[in-house]
């Protein structure tokens, strides 16, 4: 069961994940969509690892950022303009606008008679926000097409994951009980807007609430889902048991117990081929005899809620005394 919805919850971009048992045992995650940001920022230009031109116009050193878009920028090998050579390490004025996956800028040479002035536009594409086609003209009426490439830009990880409520949604089965995590991919200087990640849970759930004949059936491995990043705001991420999981394990005299899924997340990233991982993380949901709540990635939150388990004792001799 996998519902998708629009909320307007900030952060816009957030990623849900329940370990819960609904009547059938489920890992059920939400997703709330929104319109995400197309490649927000691309990768920085790094001497050690140019973007590649095709065909060869120039090659730039350091300073060529799209996120900033201002500074200057060297020609780094002798380039010919329309006829006109322009000698190597010249340096020019860089100066323009990046937006949502759209770049307009225009080189100006720096003290430098032998060099035209010249001015590129294009788009930067996703997935992976590593490839970028446009054109460029010269003021001495040159002009032409280019293509750009670069590997994919990877996380480095998640931001530590912060507890910041209890799930308050009461359309969420596990409303009261999940506990919000908030985190974002790291590092949180770069703005990820118009990446989509993914979680996979590769391996089957730890489950040690159930047993034979008990009211559940074991907890299930939930399916992939995705989301696209909107913007550098992060997302969160929701763990916990449902309300009927407590309720029915408590009342099974159950408890404590829990459940343990590993959730891995990955990046669009096609070049080099295939989805990058960044992260890989333990979602714990636990039930206690009064107390319930989730851990992420090490982070624990846990709250009273909801009716006590009842006492149940095993020893006759205790029963007896008790009951006169």
């Amino acid at each position: 069961m996998t519902r998708i919805k629009t909320s307007r919850f900030k952060p816009s971009a957030r990623l849900y994940v329940f370990a819960l048992i609904a009547g059938f045992c489920l890992l059920l995650t939400h997703i709330d969509d929104a319109a995400a940001q197309a490649c927000a920022t691309v990768i920085p230009y790094d001497y050690a690892d140019p973007w590649v031109w095709s065909p060869d116009l120039f090659v730039l050193r350091p300073g060529l950022y799209f996120g900033t878009v201002s500074g200057q920028a060297t020609v780094a090998t002798d380039e010919t303009f329309a006829g006109e050579t322009c000698p190597a390490n010249t340096n020019y004025q860089m100066q323009g606008s990046y937006q949502n996956g759209q770049f307009n800028i225009a080189f100006s040479p720096i003290n430098s008679n032998a060099c035209v002035a010249f001015s590129v536009q294009g788009t930067v594409s996703a997935p992976g926000c590593n490839n970028a086609s446009g054109t460029w003209t010269s003021t001495n009426g040159g002009s032409g097409t280019f293509n750009w490439t670069h590997a994919c830009a990877t996380p480095t990880g998640e931001a530590p994951s912060v507890f910041s409520q209890w799930d308050n949604n009461p359309d969420d089965v596990a409303y009261q009980t999940a506990a919000t995590f908030s985190t974002a991919l790291a590092p949180t200087s770069y703005d990820w807007g118009g990446r989509t990640i993914t979680e996979e849970f590769l391996s089957d759930p730890i489950d040690s609430c159930y047993w034979p004949g008990g009211p559940y059936p074991m907890l299930s491995r939930p399916p992939s889902r995705s989301l696209t990043i909107s913007s550098n705001e992060g997302y969160t991420d929701n763990v916990g048991p449902t309300q009927v999981a407590v309720n029915g394990y408590r009342k099974a005299g159950r408890t404590p117990c829990g459940f343990v899924n590993y959730q891995t997340l990955v990046i669009d990233c096609p070049n080099p081929p295939g989805n990058a991982q960044y992260a890989l993380n333990a979602l714990d949901a636990f039930i206690g005899n009064t107390v319930e709540g989730g851990t992420r990635a090490g982070v624990a939150a846990s709250h009273l809620w909801g009716t006590a388990a009842p006492i149940i004792l095993s020893d006759p001799v205790l029963q007896l005394l008790l009951l006169h």
